[in-house]
């Protein structure tokens, strides 16, 4: 097989932002999800559910910094991805009741199928070292997955919940196993490319939101309260575009800066600062 290389920085292509329109519309099921559960047992399955599809994302996104999308076989797995993602996605509001098993048939469908296709690809002896561990930590939260589908109620919660939880503690300790460990330094990583996809998801996801402001001012009644909220919602709106946008600059600079890129691209990918190196 053919050892795949990727350069630091790389131009974003169309395709990877088409395939992002699916994970933009998981953030309106989400929010749906939660208006339509307002409890804190709601939010808990909300944000069980964000961090199993934004996992998808992350690792669908970190493996084309490896395999580039002008690759054809990248294309056909990100195509692949995206289509298998609407259904998970569509899931979402339904996934603790009665599409529980096509949200997690569809999840893991995903999470496994890519990294057995990124196994099979030509990455270096390294890279393969590290895919094959996450594999390992993918098929240990699987139970849990699957017998949360099966559970009803709370149980479900609290499979899922578990599973969450394991794949959560892989990633942020680069998924060790007794007696392997790499050092993540020598690992080829387009970490440059990983931090412009979530700088240019954020940018789409952000523009979602001004055209669902705008589309409910248009269909409201024009009163005072009306005014008031669409103004609300938009001064949010900028002012999170603005949080994310100044510090995303301070973490692209500190990309540059370091000797440990995939470190650097796993914390931004995973939202930590900083997981520790392999």
């Amino acid at each position: 097989m053919q050892s795949t290389s990727v350069p630091a920085r790389r131009e974003v292509t169309p395709l990877e932002l088409f395939f992002d329109l699916v994970y933009v519309f998981a953030i309106g099921q989400l929010s749906h999800q939660l208006l339509a559960h307002p409890t804190w047992t709601g939010a808990v399955q909300t944000l069980v559910l964000y961090l199993a599809v934004y996992a998808v994302w992350a690792y669908t996104t970190w493996a084309v910094t490896l395999v580039p999308a002008e690759d054809p076989r990248t294309r056909r797995m990100l195509l692949a991805v995206m289509l298998v993602g609407l259904f998970m996605n569509a899931a979402i509001p339904r996934a603790f009741g009665d599409a529980g098993w096509v949200f997690v048939v569809t999840f893991l469908l995903i999470h496994l199928g890519r990294t057995v296709w990124l196994l099979r690809v030509g990455l270096d002896r390294r890279e393969q070292e590290h895919w094959r561990r996450v594999l390992v930590w993918f098929f240990v939260a699987a139970p849990f997955w699957l017998t949360g589908a099966a559970a009803d109620g709370g149980a479900r919660l609290v499979w899922w919940a578990a599973a969450v939880l394991v794949e959560l503690a892989g990633t942020l300790s680069a998924h060790p196993l007794p007696g392997r460990r790499l050092d993540s330094r020598q690992v080829t990583f387009a970490g440059g490319h990983l931090l412009e996809r979530g700088r240019l998801f954020m940018i789409i996801a952000f523009g979602e939101a001004v055209l669902t402001t705008g589309a409910a001012l248009t269909a409201a009644p024009y009163e005072p309260m009306t005014l008031l909220t669409a103004g609300v919602a938009l001064t949010g709106t900028v002012a999170l575009f603005w949080l994310f946008f100044s510090r995303s600059e301070h973490i692209v600079r500190h990309y540059e800066r370091t000797e440990a890129p995939y470190g650097r691209g796993a914390a931004a990918s995973t939202a930590s600062w900083p997981p520790s190196p392999e």
